[in-house]
């Protein structure tokens, strides 16, 4: 994705020079594919998060269920 031929990119280039109209379907097409590319990058993001989050949770209850045995049992 995102890559094309000399002739490809040359065709586009006629097109958009065609009309305002053009210039402006291209630039939404690629404003809505850049938009994609973020909102997965976020996604990444947030499961990232999301993982050291519950990684730490995980931790933290198994501290504390390791202190009340010690309790219990001291």
């Amino acid at each position: 994705m995102g890559e094309c031929s000399e002739e490809e990119l040359t065709e586009v280039s006629a097109w958009v020079k065609e009309s305002d109209e053009h210039a402006r379907q291209l630039f939404r097409m690629e404003e809505i594919y850049q938009l994609g590319k973020v909102n997965s990058y976020a996604d990444e993001l947030r499961m990232d998060l999301a993982e050291k989050r519950l990684y730490k949770r995980i931790k933290e209850e198994s501290n504390n269920n390791l202190k009340h045995y010690v309790y219990i049992s001291g």
